[in-house]
């Protein structure tokens, strides 16, 4: 961390598994380096009431949470609750194929988790089927057939079309 400050660095992703599994270990983190930023994305099956206070009195946890393609998800409910109700900074993060990008294509998807509070929304294309691979010359090396690559530009051009018409990040007065 030290030097990743000293190179200029002071916002920082926590990912991989569930980083929260060490939440008070994400705390101490946010505790002892109080001149950055760290963004956690999470599932957030590990938020609650108290973690939620802590993340508040630190002032530099930044949640991600992960988001299926259907915002009425009840658990999604309380998080965002409780983020907007502490009015802590907090956004959400999708991971899609081509099974579920019409989820994720709609305007009323976005309106609906900027009217929850969000701040951003960060997308990550998946090719996790294998019907969405291919193989090229060399069979080790997977390469994406063009009926998903195709669908996963248009998701791409649909995402800058909204972002164009539509304000993700507000600030908050």
């Amino acid at each position: 961390m030290e030097q990743a400050k000293e190179l200029g660095t002071f916002m920082f992703l926590l990912t991989g598994r569930e980083p929260l599994e060490r939440k008070e270990e994400v705390i101490a983190l946010c505790n002892k380096h109080t001149d950055c930023q760290f963004m956690v994305f999470t599932n957030g099956l590990a938020i609650d009431e108290d973690f939620a206070d802590q993340a508040l009195r630190v002032k530099n946890f930044i949640g991600a949470i992960h988001v299926t393609g259907r915002t009425e998800d009840l658990r999604l409910d309380s998080i965002f609750a409780l983020f907007k109700g502490k009015k802590l900074p907090y956004g959400v993060y999708c991971t899609y194929d081509k099974s579920d990008a019409e989820d994720f294509a709609q305007e009323s998807f976005f309106d609906d988790i900027i009217s929850r509070g969000a701040k951003f929304c960060w997308f990550f294309s998946s090719l996790k089927r294998e019907e969405d691979r291919g193989l090229c010359s060399d069979e080790n090396v997977p390469r994406v057939k063009a009926s998903a690559h195709d669908q996963l530009l248009q998701g791409y051009r649909h995402d800058w079309r909204l972002y164009r018409r539509q304000v993700l990040l507000q600030s908050q007065r």
